[in-house]
Protein backbone atom coordinates (compact mmCIF):
# COMPACT_ATOMS: atom_id res chain seq x y z
CA UNK A 1 0.00 0.00 0.00
CA UNK A 2 1.29 3.38 -0.71
CA UNK A 3 2.21 5.10 2.77
CA UNK A 4 0.75 8.51 0.94
CA UNK A 5 -2.55 7.23 1.02
CA UNK A 6 -2.70 6.46 4.70
CA UNK A 7 -0.90 10.29 5.57
CA UNK A 8 -3.46 12.02 3.49
CA UNK A 9 -6.31 9.97 4.56
CA UNK A 10 -5.49 10.97 8.03
CA UNK A 11 -4.53 14.89 7.63
CA UNK A 12 -7.94 14.93 5.64
CA UNK A 13 -9.86 13.42 8.91
CA UNK A 14 -7.42 15.83 11.55
CA UNK A 15 -8.40 19.23 9.62
CA UNK A 16 -11.83 18.29 8.12
CA UNK A 17 -12.93 18.23 12.07
CA UNK A 18 -11.58 21.74 12.82
CA UNK A 19 -13.01 23.17 8.97
CA UNK A 20 -14.78 26.49 9.43
CA UNK A 21 -15.97 29.27 6.82
CA UNK A 22 -13.40 31.53 5.33
CA UNK A 23 -14.29 34.72 7.31
CA UNK A 24 -13.97 36.93 3.82
CA UNK A 25 -15.95 36.65 0.83
CA UNK A 26 -13.78 33.69 -0.87
CA UNK A 27 -13.86 31.70 -3.29
CA UNK A 28 -11.53 28.78 -3.30
CA UNK A 29 -10.10 26.70 -6.10
CA UNK A 30 -8.63 23.60 -6.66
CA UNK A 31 -7.45 20.19 -7.37
CA UNK A 32 -6.57 16.93 -6.95
CA UNK A 33 -3.74 16.45 -8.67
CA UNK A 34 -0.49 18.06 -7.86
CA UNK A 35 -0.82 20.46 -11.21
CA UNK A 36 -1.97 20.25 -14.77
CA UNK A 37 -5.27 20.09 -14.53
CA UNK A 38 -5.75 23.63 -15.19
CA UNK A 39 -6.48 25.81 -11.71
CA UNK A 40 -4.22 28.98 -12.87
CA UNK A 41 -5.74 29.22 -16.56
CA UNK A 42 -9.33 28.90 -14.43
CA UNK A 43 -8.22 31.43 -11.83
CA UNK A 44 -7.10 33.89 -14.94
CA UNK A 45 -10.74 33.36 -16.40
CA UNK A 46 -12.39 34.04 -12.91
CA UNK A 47 -10.38 37.22 -12.74
CA UNK A 48 -10.84 38.38 -15.95
CA UNK A 49 -14.61 37.68 -15.57
CA UNK A 50 -15.11 39.53 -11.79
CA UNK A 51 -13.07 42.67 -13.47
CA UNK A 52 -15.48 43.04 -16.21
CA UNK A 53 -17.77 42.85 -13.57
CA UNK A 54 -15.94 45.75 -11.71
CA UNK A 55 -16.11 44.05 -8.55
CA UNK A 56 -12.55 44.40 -6.32
CA UNK A 57 -10.70 41.37 -5.82
CA UNK A 58 -7.74 39.96 -4.61
CA UNK A 59 -5.59 36.64 -5.30
CA UNK A 60 -4.59 34.28 -2.26
CA UNK A 61 -1.73 32.23 -2.52
CA UNK A 62 0.80 29.74 -1.14
CA UNK A 63 3.26 30.87 -3.53
CA UNK A 64 4.75 27.30 -4.20
CA UNK A 65 8.44 26.65 -4.71
CA UNK A 66 9.18 30.36 -4.07
CA UNK A 67 12.67 31.02 -2.88
CA UNK A 68 11.25 33.74 0.05
CA UNK A 69 9.40 31.93 2.83
CA UNK A 70 7.68 34.96 4.86
CA UNK A 71 4.31 36.49 4.37
CA UNK A 72 4.39 38.65 1.01
CA UNK A 73 1.62 41.49 0.07
CA UNK A 74 1.87 43.50 -3.25
CA UNK A 75 -0.35 45.90 -4.51
CA UNK A 76 -1.33 47.44 -8.20
CA UNK A 77 2.12 48.40 -10.26
CA UNK A 78 4.08 47.12 -7.50
CA UNK A 79 7.79 45.69 -8.77
CA UNK A 80 8.28 42.28 -7.70
CA UNK A 81 10.81 39.38 -8.47
CA UNK A 82 8.93 35.81 -9.16
CA UNK A 83 10.90 33.92 -6.90
CA UNK A 84 9.27 36.71 -4.36
CA UNK A 85 5.73 35.51 -4.84
CA UNK A 86 6.26 32.17 -7.06
CA UNK A 87 5.36 31.57 -10.62
CA UNK A 88 2.04 31.71 -10.94
CA UNK A 89 0.83 34.76 -8.78
CA UNK A 90 3.40 36.54 -10.58
CA UNK A 91 2.32 35.59 -13.72
CA UNK A 92 -1.34 36.86 -12.24
CA UNK A 93 0.13 39.71 -11.25
CA UNK A 94 1.59 40.56 -14.77
CA UNK A 95 -1.64 40.35 -16.21
CA UNK A 96 -3.92 41.58 -14.38
CA UNK A 97 -1.84 44.06 -11.49
CA UNK A 98 -4.58 43.35 -8.91
CA UNK A 99 -3.38 43.16 -4.75
CA UNK A 100 -1.56 39.20 -4.16
CA UNK A 101 -1.12 37.76 -0.94
CA UNK A 102 1.15 34.86 -0.75
CA UNK A 103 1.52 32.84 2.42
CA UNK A 104 1.04 29.35 3.44
CA UNK A 105 -1.50 31.34 6.20
CA UNK A 106 -3.99 32.38 3.68
CA UNK A 107 -6.40 33.92 6.31
CA UNK A 108 -3.23 36.21 7.53
CA UNK A 109 -2.42 37.14 4.14
CA UNK A 110 -5.62 38.60 3.51
CA UNK A 111 -6.05 40.41 6.60
CA UNK A 112 -2.81 42.27 5.83
CA UNK A 113 -3.99 43.43 2.50
CA UNK A 114 -7.76 44.37 3.95
CA UNK A 115 -5.54 46.81 5.94
CA UNK A 116 -4.64 48.68 3.08
CA UNK A 117 -7.76 47.79 0.21
CA UNK A 118 -10.78 47.32 -0.19
CA UNK A 119 -11.31 43.79 -1.08
CA UNK A 120 -15.31 42.38 -2.73
CA UNK A 121 -14.18 39.15 -3.22
CA UNK A 122 -11.01 36.53 -2.04
CA UNK A 123 -9.83 34.39 -4.75
CA UNK A 124 -8.00 31.23 -3.04
CA UNK A 125 -5.80 29.37 -5.78
CA UNK A 126 -5.14 25.94 -4.83
CA UNK A 127 -7.08 26.28 -1.71
CA UNK A 128 -9.49 23.45 -1.89
CA UNK A 129 -6.14 21.49 -0.27
CA UNK A 130 -6.08 23.53 3.14
CA UNK A 131 -9.38 21.38 4.44
CA UNK A 132 -9.67 23.41 7.71
CA UNK A 133 -11.34 25.99 5.27
CA UNK A 134 -14.69 25.94 3.13
CA UNK A 135 -15.24 29.26 1.12
CA UNK A 136 -18.73 30.58 -0.21
CA UNK A 137 -17.82 29.55 -3.69
CA UNK A 138 -15.76 26.01 -3.43
CA UNK A 139 -14.65 24.56 -6.97
CA UNK A 140 -13.03 21.95 -8.18
CA UNK A 141 -11.26 21.77 -11.68
CA UNK A 142 -9.94 18.28 -12.94
CA UNK A 143 -8.51 16.94 -15.62
CA UNK A 144 -10.83 14.06 -17.72
CA UNK A 145 -8.96 11.62 -16.94
CA UNK A 146 -9.31 11.74 -13.17
CA UNK A 147 -12.90 11.52 -13.67
CA UNK A 148 -13.33 8.72 -16.09
CA UNK A 149 -10.04 6.61 -14.43
CA UNK A 150 -8.60 6.25 -11.06
CA UNK A 151 -5.11 7.74 -11.30
CA UNK A 152 -2.31 6.62 -8.98
CA UNK A 153 -1.16 8.92 -5.68
CA UNK A 154 1.96 10.67 -5.74
CA UNK A 155 4.97 9.72 -5.77
CA UNK A 156 3.84 6.77 -8.07
CA UNK A 157 1.36 9.18 -9.72
CA UNK A 158 0.74 12.73 -9.35
CA UNK A 159 -2.58 12.25 -7.82
CA UNK A 160 -2.35 14.44 -4.05
CA UNK A 161 -5.91 13.67 -2.94
CA UNK A 162 -8.46 11.40 -3.01
CA UNK A 163 -11.32 11.35 -5.98
CA UNK A 164 -14.46 11.78 -3.67
CA UNK A 165 -12.93 15.01 -2.02
CA UNK A 166 -14.23 16.35 -5.16
CA UNK A 167 -17.84 15.74 -3.79
CA UNK A 168 -17.39 19.01 -1.15
CA UNK A 169 -17.17 20.98 -4.47
CA UNK A 170 -20.07 23.46 -5.22
CA UNK A 171 -19.05 22.64 -8.73
CA UNK A 172 -16.91 20.87 -11.16
CA UNK A 173 -14.84 22.09 -13.91
CA UNK A 174 -14.13 18.74 -16.04
CA UNK A 175 -11.18 19.75 -18.40
CA UNK A 176 -10.28 18.54 -21.65
CA UNK A 177 -7.56 19.95 -22.20
CA UNK A 178 -7.00 20.27 -26.29
CA UNK A 179 -9.40 18.46 -27.30
CA UNK A 180 -12.52 19.26 -28.56
CA UNK A 181 -15.25 20.86 -26.67
CA UNK A 182 -17.84 17.60 -25.94
CA UNK A 183 -20.75 17.66 -23.10
CA UNK A 184 -21.81 13.95 -21.93
CA UNK A 185 -23.17 13.03 -18.99
CA UNK A 186 -20.93 11.86 -15.87
CA UNK A 187 -22.88 8.67 -13.94
CA UNK A 188 -19.94 9.34 -11.12
CA UNK A 189 -20.92 12.96 -10.76
CA UNK A 190 -24.56 12.61 -11.39
CA UNK A 191 -25.13 10.18 -9.16
CA UNK A 192 -23.98 12.87 -6.16
CA UNK A 193 -26.22 15.60 -7.70
CA UNK A 194 -23.29 17.36 -8.18
CA UNK A 195 -22.91 21.01 -10.73
CA UNK A 196 -20.35 20.52 -13.47
CA UNK A 197 -19.52 22.08 -16.42
CA UNK A 198 -16.82 21.20 -19.69
CA UNK A 199 -14.08 23.39 -20.53
CA UNK A 200 -10.88 22.64 -22.93
CA UNK A 201 -8.46 24.92 -24.07
CA UNK A 202 -8.08 27.32 -27.49
CA UNK A 203 -5.07 27.97 -28.41
CA UNK A 204 -4.87 31.72 -29.29
CA UNK A 205 -1.30 31.74 -31.23
CA UNK A 206 2.14 31.27 -30.11
CA UNK A 207 4.45 34.61 -28.57
CA UNK A 208 7.84 35.01 -27.28
CA UNK A 209 9.11 36.91 -24.41
CA UNK A 210 8.65 40.51 -26.19
CA UNK A 211 4.92 39.74 -26.54
CA UNK A 212 5.32 39.57 -30.15
CA UNK A 213 3.28 36.90 -32.13
CA UNK A 214 5.07 34.14 -34.16
CA UNK A 215 3.73 31.90 -36.57
CA UNK A 216 6.29 28.54 -36.23
CA UNK A 217 5.31 26.25 -39.19
CA UNK A 218 4.32 22.90 -39.34
CA UNK A 219 7.77 21.72 -40.92
CA UNK A 220 9.61 23.41 -38.22
CA UNK A 221 11.82 21.40 -36.20
CA UNK A 222 11.49 22.35 -32.22
CA UNK A 223 12.07 21.08 -28.54
CA UNK A 224 9.83 21.28 -26.04
CA UNK A 225 10.90 22.51 -22.36
CA UNK A 226 8.60 22.17 -19.82
CA UNK A 227 8.69 22.36 -15.92
CA UNK A 228 5.00 21.46 -15.14
CA UNK A 229 3.59 18.26 -13.16
CA UNK A 230 2.45 17.04 -16.46
CA UNK A 231 3.34 18.42 -19.61
CA UNK A 232 1.27 14.83 -21.80
CA UNK A 233 -1.35 16.49 -23.43
CA UNK A 234 1.03 19.94 -24.39
CA UNK A 235 3.23 17.09 -25.31
CA UNK A 236 1.04 15.73 -27.52
CA UNK A 237 -0.19 19.14 -28.96
CA UNK A 238 3.21 19.79 -29.96
CA UNK A 239 4.49 16.37 -31.80
CA UNK A 240 0.85 16.81 -33.68
CA UNK A 241 1.44 20.16 -35.19
CA UNK A 242 5.45 20.38 -35.44
CA UNK A 243 8.18 18.02 -35.60
CA UNK A 244 8.85 17.44 -32.06
CA UNK A 245 13.15 16.44 -31.44
CA UNK A 246 13.33 16.56 -27.86
CA UNK A 247 11.42 16.71 -24.76
CA UNK A 248 13.17 18.56 -21.86
CA UNK A 249 11.19 17.85 -18.98
CA UNK A 250 11.82 19.18 -15.66
CA UNK A 251 10.22 19.37 -12.11
CA UNK A 252 7.32 21.00 -11.61
CA UNK A 253 7.90 24.90 -10.81
CA UNK A 254 11.56 24.49 -11.40
CA UNK A 255 13.68 27.35 -11.34
CA UNK A 256 16.07 27.06 -14.31
CA UNK A 257 20.29 27.75 -13.46
CA UNK A 258 22.29 29.24 -15.78
CA UNK A 259 23.55 25.66 -16.25
CA UNK A 260 19.76 24.68 -17.76
CA UNK A 261 20.07 27.31 -19.71
CA UNK A 262 23.35 26.18 -21.58
CA UNK A 263 22.05 22.80 -22.08
CA UNK A 264 18.92 23.80 -23.49
CA UNK A 265 21.02 26.63 -26.06
CA UNK A 266 23.23 23.95 -26.93
CA UNK A 267 21.01 21.27 -27.52
CA UNK A 268 19.27 23.84 -30.32
CA UNK A 269 22.33 24.40 -31.61
CA UNK A 270 23.31 20.54 -31.91
CA UNK A 271 19.91 19.70 -33.45
CA UNK A 272 19.58 22.60 -35.36
CA UNK A 273 15.94 22.78 -34.11
CA UNK A 274 14.25 26.60 -35.26
CA UNK A 275 11.89 26.74 -31.72
CA UNK A 276 12.15 26.27 -28.37
CA UNK A 277 8.73 25.71 -27.36
CA UNK A 278 8.21 25.97 -23.55
CA UNK A 279 4.89 27.41 -21.32
CA UNK A 280 4.04 30.51 -20.46
CA UNK A 281 4.48 29.51 -16.66
CA UNK A 282 8.08 27.93 -17.18
CA UNK A 283 9.19 30.99 -19.03
CA UNK A 284 8.95 33.82 -16.28
CA UNK A 285 11.10 31.08 -14.21
CA UNK A 286 13.76 30.66 -17.50
CA UNK A 287 16.66 33.46 -18.14
CA UNK A 288 16.09 33.37 -21.77
CA UNK A 289 15.50 36.47 -23.84
CA UNK A 290 16.15 35.00 -27.38
CA UNK A 291 13.23 35.20 -30.04
CA UNK A 292 13.57 31.63 -30.66
CA UNK A 293 11.97 30.60 -27.10
CA UNK A 294 7.84 30.61 -27.50
CA UNK A 295 4.79 29.80 -25.87
CA UNK A 296 1.74 28.94 -27.02
CA UNK A 297 -0.89 31.20 -25.97
CA UNK A 298 -4.11 29.59 -24.57
CA UNK A 299 -7.27 30.22 -23.41
CA UNK A 300 -9.64 27.98 -21.05
CA UNK A 301 -13.03 27.52 -22.98
CA UNK A 302 -15.48 26.97 -20.23
CA UNK A 303 -19.65 26.30 -20.76
CA UNK A 304 -21.89 29.61 -20.75
CA UNK A 305 -23.49 28.01 -17.84
CA UNK A 306 -20.22 28.42 -15.60
CA UNK A 307 -20.67 31.91 -16.16
CA UNK A 308 -24.20 32.39 -15.15
CA UNK A 309 -23.47 30.67 -12.20
CA UNK A 310 -20.82 33.13 -11.54
CA UNK A 311 -23.18 35.94 -12.25
CA UNK A 312 -25.35 34.44 -9.84
CA UNK A 313 -22.95 34.60 -7.42
CA UNK A 314 -22.33 37.75 -7.52
CA UNK A 315 -25.56 39.13 -7.03
CA UNK A 316 -25.72 37.27 -3.91
CA UNK A 317 -22.80 38.03 -2.18
CA UNK A 318 -23.47 41.93 -3.78
CA UNK A 319 -26.90 42.15 -4.45
CA UNK A 320 -26.05 46.01 -5.89
CA UNK A 321 -23.92 44.60 -8.47
CA UNK A 322 -26.23 42.59 -11.57
CA UNK A 323 -24.11 41.23 -14.10
CA UNK A 324 -27.07 39.34 -16.54
CA UNK A 325 -26.16 41.77 -19.78
CA UNK A 326 -22.42 40.40 -19.29
CA UNK A 327 -22.33 36.93 -18.32
CA UNK A 328 -21.39 34.52 -20.51
CA UNK A 329 -17.78 33.95 -22.16
CA UNK A 330 -15.69 36.72 -22.63
CA UNK A 331 -13.45 36.19 -25.66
Amino acid sequence: MNPSIFFIFTRNLILKSIRKKFPYPSIGIGGISMGGSGKTPLVMEIIKFFLKNKIDIALLSRGYKRKEKKLKTIFENSKVEVFEIGDEPFLIFKKFNIPIGVHKNRLLAAEEILKKKNVSVFILDDALQIKKFYFDLNIYITDEKEILSHERFFPVGTIRDFRHEIFSADLIIVNRKMKEMDTYKVPFLDKRKKVYFFANYILIGFRNLKGEVINPSRRDYVILVTGIADPTSLKRFVAKNFILVEHLKFMDHHYYSQKDVDRILKLKERLKCDYIITTEKDLVRMPLREDFIIYPEIKINIEKKFYDYLSGFINKINPSQKCDDISGPHR
